[in-house]
């Protein structure tokens, strides 16, 4: 079996009072506006955020919460691996090992269900998901183990936190940032390290420029190229194709339009001839995986005593995979797709087209949803840019949605940093319309 364990951290009560604010919102605002325009991300119109010169704060219990989540998530990886192996060995009735199947393997193309079979690596840097609920409460809505975008961003918010004076000593202390562990972990795989850009999210480009950049500064060597840029020798060695420099390791193996080249990097790893910090297993960003945590026939493989993922089963809302034809996207729950990102495969629930549309695709397409249990939000009040007037400043209530980045490091799961979103509708996500905001700590 996989196992990691995150560390044991007591926060400390604060012993003195928060320092003085060093900038004002305006000039806290232009500033910001200076370090997002020097990190090249607004270039990208998908990727336009509006500009604030607030810091939302989570209180230490929350924080906590958090950081209870470490060593479950590592063995919810290793829960997920363990499983996708049983449904090959038939260990398992039947009955469980389909429904397991369905989770797990059917949104998957054929050679990453020969690879969920077999991966024996859990990420070694993910992206969770969550939210505040109206009572203050910690919820998770997706885990992100497949993906390396939110990163950069996450670079960028510590950053403009830094800089604008709305970073403190408590933050520093709970949230080291993604960049600080990221060299740790970065250190202990051999240089260069190549970021690969598929094909299909090219728009992330200018972020992982950015935490190039930042890495760069401490001395990793990261580079990042397009599928086109690298070619593999018939020794087996990938190569940078201008400057013929090998290159031994990979943050992930996206998909690309060359499959043949995908699929014998992903041969490469499997042979452990190539190094990845996120294992090519598409399952462990399934939001269907999520629904084995409360199936009847699943959830005990998730409260064994060696992998014990108790601690974010109570942060996971409700999560069942869609079954039947039911009249209606059931109340009090959303539709989502199980792949994927974005809003395009979530439905809330409403009478809107977007949502009628998804929902008639989840019961006559092939692709797997799942219906997860709505979580009422709480509101916060962000100060925003106007658009219109960018010397303007707006105060709003806002539901904010939370990205919290861990890094394993010595094989330790930590928490790095907690980035948010803010939009004045549930349905948030990054837009032109959305905030951009760093996360403090109480």
């Amino acid at each position: 079996m996989l196992a990691i364990f995150g560390e044991t951290m007591t926060p400390e009560k604060p012993t003195s009072p928060s320092p003085p604010e060093l900038f004002n919102p305006w000039e806290k605002t232009e500033i910001i506006r200076e370090v997002v325009a020097r990190s090249g991300l607004i270039s990208d119109e998908r990727h336009f955020f509006r500009i604030s010169p607030d810091c939302p704060r989570l209180s230490i219990e929350t924080i906590q919460k958090a950081l209870e989540l470490r060593g479950a998530l590592g063995n919810f990886f290793a829960c997920l691996a363990d499983l996708s192996r049983m449904t090959e060995l038939r260990v398992i009735p039947r009955e469980t090992r389909e429904i397991i199947s369905t989770a797990l393997l059917r949104p998957l193309s054929r050679p990453d269900r020969r690879i969920a079979r077999n991966v024996r690596q859990i990420p070694l840097m993910f992206r969770v998901d969550a939210m505040i609920d109206t009572q203050g409460d910690l919820f998770i809505a997706e885990i992100e183990g497949d993906k390396k975008h939110g990163f950069g961003f996450a670079a960028l918010t510590k950053d403009m936190a830094t800089k604008s004076g709305n970073e403190n000593g408590r933050d520093k202390k709970f949230l080291p940032g993604v960049v600080p562990l990221l060299e740790k972990l970065m250190n202990e795989f051999p240089q260069p390290i190549a970021i690969i850009i598929g094909d299909l999210e090219r728009f992330y480009r200018p972020e992982m420029e950015f935490l190039r950049q930042k890495l760069d500064e401490r001395g990793i060597q990261i580079n990042v190229l397009s599928p086109s840029e690298i070619e593999i020798t018939p020794s087996g060695e990938v190569r940078h194709l201008n400057s013929g420099v090998r290159i031994p390791a990979f943050v992930d193996i996206p998909n690309m339009t060359d499959r043949n080249k995908e699929n014998l990097l992903k041969l490469l790893w499997e042979k452990s001839e190539l190094k990845c910090l996120i294992p090519p297993a598409p399952m462990f960003g399934l939001k269907s995986a999520l629904a084995l945590l409360f199936n009847e026939k699943t959830k005990s493989f998730f409260c064994g005593s060696e992998l014990n993922c108790e601690p974010l089963i109570a942060r996971v809302p409700e999560t069942h995979l869609l079954a039947g034809k039911p009249d209606a996207i059931p109340e009090g729950f959303v539709l989502k797709r199980t792949s994927g990102s974005g809003t395009s495969g979530v439905a809330l629930g409403s009478s809107s087209a977007k949502d009628k549309a998804l929902w008639q695709k989840a019961l006559n397409d092939e692709d797997i949803f799942v219906i997860q249990r709505r979580i009422p939000q709480k509101l916060f009040t962000i100060n925003r840019e106007e658009l219109k007037c960018p010397q303007a400043l707006v105060m709003t209530e806002q539901f904010l949605r939370l990205a919290l980045f861990f890094v394993v490091v010595g094989g330790r799961v930590r928490l790095a940093d907690i980035s948010g979103t803010a939009r004045e509708t549930p349905d948030v996500h990054g837009s032109r319309d959305s905030v951009l905001l760093p996360i403090g700590v109480n």
